[in-house]
């Protein structure tokens, strides 16, 4: 035992500074790691979303006989998500849409982009409840929900400085 400022005290001062300085470091690098496990969650939403806007049409066309409004939806729906997760390609090919460009990258940020899925998704929720219930197309707008969802996370990660799309 040590008196109030002598050598002993000091040494429990110090202990404790470098704890409070070893747990504000693991509590950075937590952040960080966070942040870019987060970033990565960014990557897999637009590889998720590019599988989605290649099995909606397929998807809609399957089903097309059985529910046609729903299908038309969901046509619809594939049209809106390849502008958004692949407006070089969509723009290429199609020229009469070249002049909406700069329409479409405002829009196409993740925070723009988890909004727009959510409500696609939502339509197509109210689609089933109403039209058809349509199990695999409701998969379709359970798929859009869910690549929303990572483009918000990834939002929420404040990795909105990079855009893999716009990015490229």
């Amino acid at each position: 035992f040590s008196q109030p400022g002598g050598r002993g005290a000091m040494k429990w001062e110090t202990q404790a500074v470098l704890q409070k300085g070893i747990h504000q470091q693991i509590a950075a690098q937590g952040a960080a790691s966070v942040q870019s496990v987060l970033a990565v969650w960014s990557g897999w939403a637009w590889c998720l979303g590019v599988a989605t806007v290649a099995y909606l049409p397929l998807c809609a066309l399957a089903n097309m006989v059985w529910s046609f409004t729903f299908s038309v939806y969901t046509f619809g729906e594939a049209g809106v998500m390849a502008m958004g997760e692949l407006p070089l390609v969509v723009f290429f090919c199609v020229p009469a849409l070249s002049h909406h460009q700069v329409t479409v990258k405002k829009f196409a940020s993740y925070k723009g982009k988890a909004m727009l899925y959510g409500m696609l998704a939502a339509g197509g929720g109210v689609y089933f409840l109403q039209y058809s219930w349509n199990i695999s197309l409701l998969l379709c707008q359970v798929l859009v929900g869910c690549v929303g969802m990572m483009y918000w996370w990834a939002h929420k990660a404040d990795t909105c400085e990079y855009d893999p799309v716009l990015d490229a």
